[in-house]
């Protein structure tokens, strides 16, 4: 069975995190696969190979540009050398649009599939852009819940995952772990009475679907073929 083949593009810090705890679950679920990625520690950490450090691109306003046009463009080629060579069956794009627009279209060039995670915010600004965006991506998970009305009104495949933030949320003790560490036993919160704790728990945070179960379902039913051998977690885009 062929091995299943991945590359991830993640150009910032942000992308770097969220990244980490999809390519995680990715192996878990398929732990033969190869994921390569434009990525940092906490990629290589959860079993990526990096291709190129995202720290060698990060950017903040214009001014930073031209001293790193440079790294840029060389980061760009060896991304794009990485796609011809290798042909990976699915490219997970993590925000960072100004790059991933070209890493996208260079994809897309080349007959691959492409998955967009965490969308550019194109409906905040140079909302134009949701045309390239159809030209070059197959499917996408987006983390606001308005964002999948705005893209499948104008046409594209998109499925709302919930914020991965809530994830680490999670990860904290629970509250009343907290509570005792803390010496708070036997005293309630002020005005968090327990008639008025929404959902019958915690008066925090109400439920809210997220995990990286959502985004790897759909991002692995875009890259499943017959010879992956990969589950099948949704019905759409097996065009290959």
């Amino acid at each position: 069975m062929r091995r299943l083949k991945i590359f991830v593009s993640a150009g910032e810090a942000s992308g770097d995190l969220h990244g980490s705890r999809l390519v995680a679950e990715i192996l878990k679920r398929n732990p033969t696969a190869r994921v390569d990625a434009m990525g940092g520690a906490r990629l290589r950490s959860a079993g990526a190979d990096i291709l190129v450090d995202y720290r060698d691109l990060a950017l903040i306003g214009v001014v930073q540009v031209l001293p790193k046009a440079r790294s840029i463009y060389r980061a760009w080629k060896r991304i794009r050398r990485h796609l011809q060579a290798h042909r990976p069956d699915l490219v997970i794009l993590i925000d960072f649009p100004d790059f991933n627009f070209l890493v996208g279209r260079a994809a897309r060039a080349l007959g691959l599939k492409v998955f967009y995670y965490i969308s550019p915010q194109v409906w905040a600004w140079r909302s134009g852009r949701v045309r390239s965006l159809k030209r070059f991506v197959d499917a996408m998970a987006v983390i606001l819940p308005f964002e999948e009305a705005f893209y499948r009104k104008r046409g594209m495949t998109v499925h709302f995952v919930g914020h991965p933030l809530v994830d680490e949320v999670r990860s904290v003790e629970d509250q009343a772990t907290c509570r005792r560490r803390l010496g708070l036993v036997g005293s309630e919160p002020r005005g968090l009475s327990a008639s008025r704790k929404p959902h019958g728990g915690s008066p925090y945070l109400p439920p809210a679907p997220c995990g990286c179960g959502p985004p790897v379902a759909h991002a692995l039913s875009v890259g499943a073929n017959a010879r992956s051998g990969l589950p099948r977690a949704g019905s759409f885009l097996d065009r290959r």
